[in-house]
């Protein structure tokens, strides 16, 4: 009796694909939360300056790539001994190698956001930056990046 119910399965299964799970029409979920990079939530003026900046970025991809950028952006800044232009020149220089052309006046108003943040940060008048203006620019272009990424 066993091996008859067993053969008629396997012929059902083989024949219309059926199995014990579309029988049951239990569909498991298998949809996990996944982030692309675990930043920390930044503080919330960094925060609420961060979401605007990323309001303006539409397309998801762009929003992952550019969050990924400004991560590796801020990860980075506090390696270097700099002046406020040359790295506003690495920022300039390193977005044209990773996107190309691909974000040049698409996305109305966020170079200048990004400038603007700059000069909040560092000033207008080109000088040597100091520890705490690095760290408030790592602090900021996190938030940025986990404006872009994390925000929901």
């Amino acid at each position: 009796m066993k091996n008859q119910l067993l053969a008629i399965a396997l012929i059902l299964y083989s024949v219309f694909g059926v199995g014990a799970f579309d029988i049951l029409d239990i569909k498991p979920d298998v949809t996990p939360e996944v982030k692309i990079i675990d930043i920390e939530e930044p503080s919330e003026s960094i925060a609420k300056k961060s979401k605007e900046i990323a309001a303006l970025v539409k397309d998801q991809n762009d929003k992952i790539q550019l969050g990924i950028f400004n991560n590796e952006f801020a990860n980075r800044i506090n390696r270097y001994d700099l002046d406020t232009q040359k790295i506003n020149d690495i920022y300039s220089l390193a977005g044209k190698l990773f996107f190309k052309d691909a974000m040049v006046g698409k996305y109305k108003g966020l170079a200048e956001s990004i400038k603007s943040l700059f000069i909040e940060i560092l000033g207008e008048e080109n000088h040597k930056i100091t520890k705490e203006e690095q760290e408030k620019t790592k602090e900021n272009f996190h938030g940025v990046a986990w404006a872009l990424l994390c925000e929901e």
